[in-house]
């Protein structure tokens, strides 16, 4: 599985999972490895890069259930520096 981030986007990026809300921080690109192309097809992340934008992932398939290559990328979208300071300040670091 590769991982592609689109130029702009900053770390650490927030990713929170929607069906249990648990919300981790990612540093750098290798720990975008946790994250499933299956999870990501079924639409079961929400994201946001360190300046606050919110990220859109897709994932293509490749014919096995849960693999496939993740590309993150910036929208215009912005949260407020209160719930961007949540974020960071509640975050789980991943390793």
């Amino acid at each position: 599985m590769k991982i592609r981030v689109a130029d702009g986007v900053s770390f650490p990026m927030y990713v929170r999972t929607k069906d249990s809300g648990d919300l981790m921080r990612f540093d750098d690109l290798s720990g975008l490895s946790y994250l499933e192309a299956i999870d990501v097809r079924n639409d079961e992340y929400e994201a946001w890069d360190a300046s606050g934008r919110l990220l859109v992932l897709t994932a293509t398939e490749d014919g096995f259930l849960r693999s496939g290559d993740i590309a993150i990328a910036a929208t215009d979208s912005l949260i407020d520096e209160a719930e961007l300071r949540r974020l960071a300040n509640t975050a789980k670091p991943t390793q």
